[in-house]
């Protein structure tokens, strides 16, 4: 089904882009203050580096000459996959370094000097915080990767055919 792109250079570049989101929240949940919520999109930042090293990575392997539609959809399939490791990744975090997290009284770390219009739960917006960044705003950069960065690292896009068959095995004539 999926021909054209190799499954486990996509896990890998996902495992590698949820980890590096994961040091720096790693680093937050140290530090749970609300001055260090920059430590979240930095990981997001780093999530966002590894989408565009793949894509270029992806386009090179191909003889800097790979289908556009094909680049789109294995950037999506990574930033995809890395979302989905990102939230695993910072769930078993969230699991360790919080104490009490998982369980149904008060948590053992939650934020502090939270504005008014914070979303509220038994971590006092943390979780959510967290999970905001590892779902929402590394789809959107991974997106963002997936969209642009394949019409740019092409050379020649002159002979692109512009049909959309990353999930078939053969290209029509």
């Amino acid at each position: 089904m999926f021909r054209r792109i190799n499954f486990w250079n996509s896990l890998r570049s996902a495992f590698i882009a949820a980890f590096l989101f994961s040091i720096p929240v790693f680093f937050y949940l140290k530090d749970t203050t609300y001055e260090s919520n920059w430590l979240i999109y930095l990981g997001s930042f780093f999530f966002f580096l590894v989408i565009v090293l793949h894509t270029i990575f992806f386009n090179k392997v191909r003889g800097e000459n790979a289908n556009t539609i094909t680049m789109v959809f294995a950037s999506h399939f990574v930033t995809l996959l890395g979302v989905v490791l990102s939230c695993v990744f910072v769930f078993i975090l969230l699991s360790i370094m919080v104490p009490g997290y998982l369980g149904t009284g008060l948590v053992g770390k939650s934020t502090p000097d939270l504005p008014a219009n914070e979303i509220r739960d038994k971590t006092n917006g943390l979780s959510f915080r967290i999970f905001m960044g590892a779902s929402l705003i590394n789809f959107i950069f991974g997106s963002f990767v997936g969209i642009l960065y394949p019409f740019s690292v092409r050379k020649n896009q002159t002979k692109d055919s512009g049909e959309p068959f990353p999930l078939k095995d053969e290209e029509p004539e």
